[in-house]
């Protein structure tokens, strides 16, 4: 789980510094490319942070409520993806 939340932090903060640069966030002479490039490889390396997520659903009871329809009133919140 701390990989899946570092992961999640590290896209946040590199596409927040590229808004930050403008256009300028996508160029080389910057860096803050690299970091988000390498912020998309750490939610893919070792393990997708989709499979984590589904990992943890299914440890945690979630997976079932995932199934139901979305009328269904007794529905679940997971605290890194929201309610399913």
């Amino acid at each position: 789980m701390a990989k899946l939340y570092a992961s999640q932090v590290a896209q946040k903060a590199a596409g927040a510094a590229i808004e930050w640069a403008g256009g300028v966030g996508f160029t080389r002479e910057t860096g803050i490319e690299k970091y988000w490039r390498d912020s998309k490889i750490g939610a893919i390396y070792e393990g997708t942070s989709n499979i984590q997520i589904e990992v943890r659903h299914a440890s945690s009871g979630l997976a079932d409520s995932r199934r139901r329809s979305p009328s269904s009133s007794a529905r679940r919140a997971c605290p890194l993806c929201g309610p399913h």
